[in-house]
């Protein structure tokens, strides 16, 4: 039965390379401030709960009390803000993975930078 048509499930998958991350944050931050990238996926498909995850870690330390928080706002209309605090400064990857998958660019270099001296 080499004629059967071949059954494929047409379920609309989510294309990692069209998600887009965009914002100074994505390069640079400041110790012990929120930073927000913008995270654009309306191209890529439909995104349930859950489907975007995002991990920072740094390069230099393996310690977990300075490992960011991060959070993930669904903003609508497939337009999302990642918010990150990182405490240390020092350098740090980015992921950002859409199903496991890395989305465009990522993993990002992020230097965290100490804040301006108040005091000066």
């Amino acid at each position: 039965a080499k004629d059967t048509p071949l059954k494929v499930d047409v379920k609309k998958a989510v294309d990692a390379d069209k998600i887009l991350a965009n914002g100074e944050a994505l390069e640079h931050g400041i110790a012990g401030r929120k930073e927000t990238v913008n995270v654009i996926a309306s191209d890529s498909g439909l995104l349930k709960d859950g489907d975007l995850t995002a991990t920072m870690t740094s390069v230099e330390s393996l310690d977990d009390d300075i490992q960011p928080k991060i959070e993930l706002k669904d903003k609508g209309s497939g337009m999302y803000s990642l918010i990150y605090v990182a405490q240390a400064v020092g350098q740090y990857l980015l992921h950002i993975n859409q199903e496991g998958q890395p989305i465009q660019g990522s993993p990002f270099n992020v230097t965290i930078r100490p804040p301006p001296d108040a005091s000066r």
